[in-house]
């Protein structure tokens, strides 16, 4: 079916959402891709500032939100509702487009888990097709287990504009939290011993920073306040041997940085055994440990020189959306 409306309800988070967008607009199925971020307030941060100072608006900004979601899909006559995680989309809303537009089909992805983000059950019971990237939320739920994505390809990025010089072992980047440091600080601590090149970007809210420091032992030198680009990002990913991945204890699902790893030929380091499940798994691309001793042991050093085997198995943005019937 050609010439439909879309409606993308969802984060903005890494230009994620600019990419998956970008992709919609280049299919000849759709006449009008609209894309709302998944927030009542354009700054996530202001947002939660307001309801924590002032819990009380939370509830009256959510309602205004859901219902310029509503009139955006009578507006331009919206075929298909896409909705990624949904954190601030009611059920009532579903529901009341439900009843204005009866032939709308409904999407909903969630790149979280339930335990993170509960309210998200009942969209998923009330939408056309539910998806998620949690294994166990797809058992316990009955729904779809769709993992995430790399969207190198689409974003543009070409590998050939990039120095492609291998200047570090191991990289880590992500957040410098209670769950992330010993395994962080074990791998350093693995690195410096065995002599390997290593970057390491701990990236920290400067509020969560002045709150932790003393409970947590960080030391400003240990930290960033301020994020990579997704371009250095990229760049870094290209100039490294292996990535650590430290997933949420929280969470079942394969990250993000999982994707992006092993769709550029890199070798990854990761805490999530889920892992072994997959059709891409290889025991000399992957390298599953379950606690940061096991940081310690020199077969690190063994699996980061093996020649990686090229798998395939890893979804690309397009083949993602595609197994979601959006393209």
């Amino acid at each position: 079916m050609e010439n439909m409306n879309i409606l993308f309800v969802g984060p903005k988070f890494n230009s994620y959402e600019k990419t998956i967008t970008k992709t919609l607009k280049k299919s000849e199925k759709y006449n009008k891709v609209l894309f709302v971020q998944d927030c009542p307030l354009r700054y996530t941060h202001l947002f939660a500032l307001l309801y924590n100072l002032f819990p009380s608006i939370k509830s009256a900004l959510v309602k205004y939100f859901n219902k310029k979601i509503i009139k955006i899909i009578k507006k331009n006559n919206i075929d298909c509702f896409f909705i990624l995680k949904g954190e601030f989309v009611l059920s009532e809303t579903i529901t009341a487009i439900r009843k204005s537009c009866p032939k709308i089909k409904i999407i909903v992805y969630q790149w979280d888990s339930i335990n993170n983000n509960p309210q998200a059950k009942d969209l998923l019971q009330l939408a056309d097709d539910s998806y998620t990237f949690d294994p166990i939320d797809a058992q316990n739920l009955n729904i779809t287990y769709l993992p995430l994505f790399s969207s190198w390809k689409e974003t543009g990025l070409n590998q050939t504009e990039f120095e492609k010089q291998i200047k570090f072992d191991i990289l880590s980047i992500g957040g410098y939290r209670g769950h992330r440091i010993p395994y962080v600080n074990a791998m350093k601590e693995f690195c410096e011993q065995n002599e390997l090149t290593y970057k390491f970007h701990n990236y920290e809210n400067f509020m969560s920073f002045l709150k932790n420091r003393k409970k947590l032992n960080i030391k400003l030198a240990d930290v960033s306040f301020s994020r990579i680009s997704y371009k250095k990002y990229y760049t870094l990913l290209l100039q490294s041997k292996a990535v650590l991945d430290i997933h949420s204890p929280s969470q079942n699902g394969l990250t993000m940085r999982t994707m992006e790893t092993l769709s550029l030929n890199k070798k990854l380091i990761t805490t999530n055994k889920n892992i072994f499940k997959e059709p891409f798994y290889n025991k000399n691309n992957i390298y599953v440990i379950q606690n940061p001793e096991d940081l310690k042991s020199r077969q690190i050093l063994d699996f980061i020189n093996y020649r990686f085997n090229n798998s395939e198995g890893v979804l690309t943005l397009t083949e993602w959306l595609i197994r979601m019937c959006l393209l």
